[in-house]
């Protein structure tokens, strides 16, 4: 409809062909059909066409729904809740989304048996949703050796007894922290170690102004980042401590 006094109307047009091949650049469409009895009109399409959907191959058609599936009923928090309605504690997995590729996700589990294990594996794959693929592994185990140096502004003034229990609070802080902030994947920086140490053994009858930690593996796979402190381990990898070493220098020693 062209209303009083104006000289022209934008209109909407369509291709009759499918495909994005047939989007036509600007000022292609300038045939008009009724020519003879209009013979003022004039017609263009200011702006290049958009749009088309193309055919799509058998493979980018699966990677499509794999990705659909996924976002939909695969998202982490759904198979965390999976794992903990099956007996998995909160430190015991690691899930790891586009492990290989989209649609794909890493469950690495550390559990008591083998066959809770697999119980579990079941449980999940009866409720996996089509077009997602999960990889499934037991969590490796990397032991550690830990040196743990405590400096004190104290003299030495402890009884042997004193000094064990001193040792064995040192060892039980060096677990705690193991088994409370070290899950599988976990990196470990000795810096937040010892900040855990010190204040794990804050007590006025220790005085202590220093705590150096350093740590080392027998698997020469594992790296330590000089910069960070941070023991680098994979994704499927967990840290336990082995032997918990304990020195500590009282103030006559400084």
């Amino acid at each position: 409809i062209l209303w009083k006094d104006s000289e022209k109307v934008l209109i909407p047009a369509y291709s009759v062909e499918f495909g994005s091949l047939n989007n036509l650049s600007e000022n292609t469409l300038t045939y008009f059909n009724d020519a003879e009895h209009f013979a003022q009109i004039e017609v263009t399409n200011p702006y290049p066409a958009h749009g088309g959907s193309d055919e799509e191959t058998a493979f980018d058609a699966r990677q499509r729904i794999g990705l659909f599936r996924y976002g939909r009923d695969s998202t982490k928090d759904s198979i965390q809740q999976m794992l903990f309605e099956n007996g998995v504690s909160y430190y015991g997995f690691n899930i790891v989304q586009y492990w290989d590729g989209f649609g794909t996700v890493l469950i690495c589990m550390d559990v008591d048996s083998e066959e809770h294990y697999n119980d579990v594996i079941n449980e999940i794959e009866a409720q996996k949703p089509a077009g997602v693929k999960y990889h499934y592994c037991m969590a490796e185990y990397i032991y550690v050796n830990i040196d743990v140096n405590i400096k004190m502004l104290i003299e030495d003034n402890f009884t042997p007894y004193q000094k064990d229990e001193i040792e064995q609070h040192i060892k039980t802080a060096v677990e705690t922290y193991f088994a409370n902030n070290i899950y599988i994947g976990r990196k470990l920086s000795t810096n937040r170690l010892e900040s855990y140490i010190l204040q794990y053994l804050f007590d006025e009858r220790y005085d202590i102004y220093e705590v150096e930690v350093s740590v080392e593996s027998n698997n020469s796979d594992v790296l330590t980042d000089l910069e960070t402190g941070q023991l680098k381990i994979q994704e499927y990898q967990r840290l336990y401590p082995n032997i918990i070493y304990t020195t500590i220098e009282y103030n006559s020693d400084l």
